[in-house]
């Protein structure tokens, strides 16, 4: 465990996925387990140890968030067992279950920061929801105005939670952006569409992957390219999942980015 701490969150990119036996959830019960990212860097007992808890904490995760989006919304997570005495895998935990990427956790405070700077500082009327509050979401929008546009911007799994509201919504969608959008929305992509009359999906392809929020995206299920050749705008950005600003201001091949896009199609954003 000593050795573990030593190690930086993410290991530099070595990733374990703990399939060892298969897996009921996800239900891949022949699955089998991986090392990603063994080079001589990452080739050190501490890296194994730590990247050991977070494949197995990102692994819980995944449970939990599927439990989430079955309408289970847990106001405390109690860990019981050996695993428990250990300071470091108790801070591993709380930095992935507490909120998430994007609404609480290790890198919280940065994303909701970017967020409110770069956007709903900057757009009147723009109000912010944690990304397991679709309910509020919905109750929301059914008190604005019929004549009223809605349009709706999820980063992570905010994304993926936009992304569902705006498939199962009872009104039409003005604008829809996700963000790296992570969940199982995007089986639900060719309703999303349907119910959206402009759907600009960002999807971050950065020049490396060995950082803890896109491995984390990774594991969440990202949407990655499902919605390319669907969505109206399909926007490859090469930046980090984190990284909300640099990814709503990357242009695709024709200059378009997602911000440029809201501004045009829409005067008031919600």
């Amino acid at each position: 465990m000593a050795e573990a701490d030593q190690a930086p969150a993410g290991c530099d990119g070595l990733v374990l996925l703990p399939y060892f036996e298969g897996e009921r959830t996800p239900n891949v019960p022949d699955g089998t387990g991986v090392w990603f990212g063994v080079n001589k860097k990452t080739f050190e007992a501490g890296h194994f140890a730590r990247a050991s808890m977070e494949g197995v904490t990102l692994g819980m995760n995944y449970g939990l968030r599927r439990l989430t989006e079955l309408g289970v919304k847990p106001t405390q997570i109690r860990a019981t067992g050996g695993g428990a005495k250990s300071k470091i895998w108790r801070q591993i935990m709380a930095d992935i279950f507490i909120g998430g990427f994007g609404d609480g956790g290790m890198l919280a405070s940065s994303i909701v920061a970017d967020y409110q700077k770069t956007y709903a500082k900057t757009h009147s009327g723009s109000v912010y929801f944690e990304w397991t509050s679709s309910k509020d979401i919905v109750k929301y929008l059914d008190k604005l105005p019929p004549d009223e546009p809605i349009n709706l911007i999820g980063h992570s799994y905010g994304g993926d939670t936009a992304g569902v509201i705006a498939a199962r919504y009872k009104r039409r969608i003005n604008v829809l952006v996700t963000v790296d959008p992570v969940g199982s929305g995007q089986y639900m992509i060719n309703a999303i569409k349907g119910n959206c009359t402009v759907w600009v999906d960002v999807n971050a392809q950065p020049s490396g992957w060995f950082n803890l929020s896109n491995i984390a995206a990774g594991v969440g299920q990202a949407w990655n390219k499902e919605p390319r050749g669907i969505a109206n705008f399909y926007i490859e950005a090469p930046f980090n999942h984190e990284e909300f600003s640099n990814l709503m201001n990357s242009p695709d091949s024709d200059g378009h980015t997602a911000a440029m896009i809201l501004a045009h199609y829409c005067t008031t954003t919600r």
